[in-house]
């Protein structure tokens, strides 16, 4: 893409945006590797999208599968998911939801800011430091997730071995 664009695609392997404000939707199942787009949009289908290099800032919808890479990305849902699993690799990320029932399955995420009924399944096989804020529900692993509460939080956890409390 040379210019901002609206689009809808189908049958693409790789997609790559342009400086501007990129808006691409996808009309049908897909496996997609995608660099410089700001807002994706999948449907009912399965949509399984890579970020294929650079730090990143991007908006979800619907899409059940995404994976970051060694950088940094910015990823925030523009509808609730009822099901969806987002390894965003390394890096400093974060994940941002919205209103609605999320329920996720997250690997390799920093920073979790939930805006909905949050119900958060923490993947991956190192324990990791993790900042979480209004959360509902947290689910770790045995490999020894440290969580810090960056704001005020009812959350009911499961299998987390450290937790932090906020100052709020």
């Amino acid at each position: 893409l040379t210019a901002a664009s609206t689009m809808t695609v189908a049958n693409v392997d790789t997609l790559i945006g342009s400086a501007s404000n990129d808006n691409i939707t996808i009309s049908s199942a897909a496996t997609i590797s995608v660099t410089s787009l700001e807002t994706i949009t999948g449907t009912t289908n399965t949509e399984s999208i890579t970020i294929a290099s650079g730090a990143s800032t991007l908006t979800a919808t619907l899409l059940d599968t995404l994976i970051g890479n060694g950088s940094a990305q910015t990823v925030t849902l523009g509808a609730a998911q009822t099901s969806a699993i987002i390894n965003l690799l390394g890096g400093s990320d974060s994940l941002t939801t919205v209103a609605g029932v999320n329920t996720l399955s997250v690997f390799n995420t920093e920073t979790i800011v939930g805006g909905g009924t949050d119900n958060i399944t923490l993947g991956g096989a190192s324990g990791g430091s993790l900042q979480v804020a209004t959360v509902e529900t947290l689910t770790g692993t045995t490999a020894g997730e440290q969580v810090t509460f960056s704001a005020a939080n009812t959350t009911t956890l499961n299998g987390i071995e450290t937790l932090i409390g906020s100052v709020s």
